[in-house]
């Protein structure tokens, strides 16, 4: 059977069963070894199946996802690389100016400058500059993920 839903929301449903692999995984990976005195009250194989069908429909919606977002696909890229340089850009070190330090017995003064290449200011401006981009390019992504539509089956596959 084949399901037909708009981007946005088959992200949705991708959350969910990535959310329900993991809990299906965690269970399995408690229950999986028992003495043979201590009965699981959890049918593993049961469990273990389900792992295996979520484990398909979270690869078949995934590759159906990206099929369906080729158009827009670079501009996912550009908003990934952005998103990790403000990250990056929020991160560097902006000391700047003197630095005092006393050594030795006598308490010799040593005095060191520091400067930065881009000063916190600076670190501000380019991060709201490259924020001002991802939130556009979030708005067109957004509505593009509003309009499109994924086409994808929901058919557990047997092996």
């Amino acid at each position: 059977q084949f399901k037909i839903m708009k981007i946005h929301k088959a992200l949705k449903v991708k959350n969910r069963l990535a959310n329900q692999l993991a809990q299906l995984q965690a269970i399995f990976q408690r229950e999986n070894s028992r003495r043979d005195d201590n009965a699981s009250t959890v049918d593993r194989l049961d469990v273990y199946k389900k792992i295996q069908q979520t484990f398909d429909k979270l690869v078949d919606l995934k590759a159906a996802i990206v099929q369906a977002s080729a158009p827009v696909a670079h501009e996912l890229a550009q908003l990934t690389e952005l998103k990790s340089y403000i990250t990056f850009i929020r991160g560097l070190p902006t000391r700047k100016g003197e630095e005092v330090g006393y050594v030795g017995q006598n308490a010799e003064k040593i005095v060191h400058t520091w400067s930065a290449q881009l000063d916190r200011e600076q670190v501000d401006f380019e991060t709201a500059s490259i924020q001002s981009k991802i939130d556009g390019l979030q708005d067109r992504i957004d509505s593009f993920n509003a309009q499109t539509e994924v086409l994808y089956t929901e058919e557990a596959k047997s092996e």
